[in-house]
């Protein structure tokens, strides 16, 4: 027989430690309870333990600022790595809250410091108890507010977060990165810790170009100019002394010694803006004619032998024009990716060749290669101020481009630069960049876009060093940027990009006095006016004593030319003078020699009842 009092024990055994088991889950969660709460515009929900010490205790917490919650708990915990390959999971234990935010306390002594500034930004500081050196990294998991869209940027620690009343950015330091597939901040710390993660509040109207340009916007930039000056300075004193062969009439470069086209017409240019060229002038022309085949378009305005130059261009021109119709044929704007890529189809194409590129550009492939990216803004820009596009339409294109390029910026301590497509801090890009981005805000009124130009130039102009080249790309290591000295930038190369002077050859417009695809080339700083006779008045500004040429196309037949105040006849054979022009109808070119007899001389045109 079973013994009663066993049979009883058997029972009453389990029973009792269920009675103990929920005692002790009554007594653990009466601690606990759900709470949320404000503080200085972070808001903070999570599960409670009570309080010790004056110490919120929490099993978990979340603390969201605006579009983004940073996430901590016993299933989502703050991790560190050290150096000797361990990873440590380390859980949250309680919150405190401070005057200007609030401090998370982990595990072994860790803590997050929040603090919010009176801009309301948000600053998350670690803090950790032991040397720095054995940590290799620390990741904080963070989750976007539903309706919140993350636009990371390619190469940075950076991200923008979207949401419906604000936007926020957010910033890691250099070694550090954003996993947005496993929505980590991988946190990398610097030599004597963590630097804070940064999260600024922005106006749902700012993006990152505007941050970026008014972030670094400080002194500098109001030396933008003499900044600019003193880099070419420095290469154009190069360009006449330990780079120039006076008897040879050749330059040295990284290319070999040669005659030099872009050197020697920058070397002219610049001579003329410090008005030097009564000296310079004689030297860098005599240099040419040494090197008579080495003559180009580029240099015609300066060295002369204008109507061979004119003929070779226009032929080169209607070629590529030509070439670049059967690509739009085919929806195609490839053209625009080379330098100098308008041209053809501004100078000598029609209504129509801009129409389709108008109506093609929208909806463009964008190629992954920054430098090409660049030079189709360029070209756009171009071609839409000579064919008098919409500021509508360019303001479109210029958000598709400047989406894809400010991808590739690098932000480092108000240093900022382009990445080309293998991720290399490229200067060339980053001049380009300047250019391209003064442009946009030049055309578009928007000093943000001016702003982040010039700071793109002025980062780059940083590692010159006394004479005027440029290292090609930058090496970045653990933050620290330095020269690479495999491939030198030469400034001859980016002279266009950074000095805005008449006196380098450039076109001049027409079309409001004579109509579609007409032009002028030139180096002379112009000023163009049609009179109520209708006469083409142009009045030149140019050193007296110094010659220069330039070139009308789309000229139709006139009745005359006043030249100095006297009736002036033509003579194909003008460049044998001193002064004068020669006039082609049959291509609508009008050639012109002119020595300077005034600062302001006066070359008027009479174009007849028809013109």
């Amino acid at each position: 027989m079973v013994n009663t009092n066993y049979k009883r024990r058997l029972i009453l055994t389990p029973l009792v430690f269920m009675i103990g088991f929920i005692i002790i889950l009554v007594v653990q969660f009466s601690n606990e309870s759900q709470f949320s709460s404000e503080h200085l515009g972070l808001i903070l929900s999570g599960t409670s333990a009570g309080e010790q010490a004056g110490k919120k205790q929490i099993q978990d917490i979340t603390i969201q600022k605006s579009n983004i919650d940073f996430i901590f708990s016993r299933d989502i915990p703050l991790i560190l790595n050290t150096t000797d390959g361990v990873t440590h999971r380390i859980r949250p234990e309680s919150y405190e809250l401070k005057e200007d935010g609030l401090d998370i306390l982990f595990e072994d002594q860790v803590t997050l410091r929040f603090r919010v500034s009176e801009e309301n930004n948000l600053n998350i500081q670690p803090i950790l108890p032991e040397d720095p050196a054995r940590i290799e990294s620390m990741i904080i998991n963070f989750s976007l507010v539903q309706g919140s869209e993350a636009h990371p940027r390619e190469n940075l620690p950076i991200m923008t977060i979207q949401g419906q009343k604000e936007n926020i950015y957010l910033a890691l330091n250099s070694d550090s990165r954003i996993d947005m597939d496993k929505r980590e901040l991988l946190l990398a710390p610097e030599d004597k810790g963590f630097v804070p993660v940064v999260v600024e509040t922005l106006p749902a109207s700012v993006n990152i170009k505007n941050y970026l340009a008014q972030r670094n916007e400080d002194n500098e930039l109001v030396n933008y100019d003499n900044t600019v000056d003193n880099f070419i300075n420095r290469a154009f004193r190069q360009w006449q002394s330990a780079r120039f062969n006076l008897g040879q009439g050749t330059w040295t470069s990284s290319k070999g010694t040669n005659f030099y086209t872009n050197i020697a017409v920058a070397t002219m240019a610049e001579s003329l803006v410090t008005n030097q060229s009564q000296t310079v002038h004689p030297i860098v022309q005599n240099a040419a004619s040494l090197w008579p085949q080495k003559q180009t378009w580029e240099g015609s305005t300066f060295f002369g032998d204008i109507v061979n130059k004119e003929t070779d261009q226009r032929e080169f021109m209607l070629n590529k024009l030509a070439q670049d119709r059967s690509l739009l044929r085919d929806h195609n704007l490839r053209f625009l990716y080379e330098e100098g890529g308008w041209e053809a189809v501004g100078l000598y194409g029609d209504e129509n060749d801009f129409a389709q590129i108008m109506s093609n550009i929208s909806h463009i492939q964008l190629t992954p290669n920054t430098v090409e990216i660049l030079q189709l803004a360029r070209n756009f820009l171009l071609i839409s101020q000579w064919r008098s596009g919409s500021t509508k339409r360019i303001r479109s294109v210029a958000i598709l481009l400047e989406e894809q390029l400010l991808k590739s910026l690098y932000n480092q301590n108000d240093n900022v630069f382009l990445t080309n497509q293998f991720g290399e801090l490229d200067l060339y890009a980053s001049l380009l960049g300047g250019w391209v981005f003064q442009q946009m805000g030049s055309v578009l009124q928007d000093d943000s876009y001016t702003n982040l130009g010039k700071q793109l130039v002025l980062s780059s102009l940083k590692y010159e060093r006394g004479t005027g080249n440029l290292p090609l790309y930058l090496d970045e290591n653990n933050g620290e940027i330095t020269w690479n000295g495999q491939d030198i930038l030469e400034p001859e190369r980016i002279y266009p990009l950074l000095r805005t002077t008449a006196y380098y050859p450039h076109y001049i417009n027409l079309k409001e006095y004579l109509g579609y695809d007409s032009w002028i080339w030139t180096s002379s700083d112009m000023n163009i006016s049609k009179n109520s006779q209708n006469q083409l008045v142009i009045i030149s500004k140019y050193p007296v004593r110094q010659t220069h040429y330039f070139v009308i196309y789309g000229l139709r037949p006139f009745t005359g030319i006043v030249l100095h105040n006297i009736p002036w006849p033509g003579d194909y054979r003008f460049q044998r003078y001193s002064e004068g022009y020669y006039y082609n109808p049959n291509n609508t070119t009008l050639y012109f020699k002119l020595r300077q007899r005034r600062t302001e001389d006066s070359i008027v045109i009479s174009l007849g009842a028809s013109s």
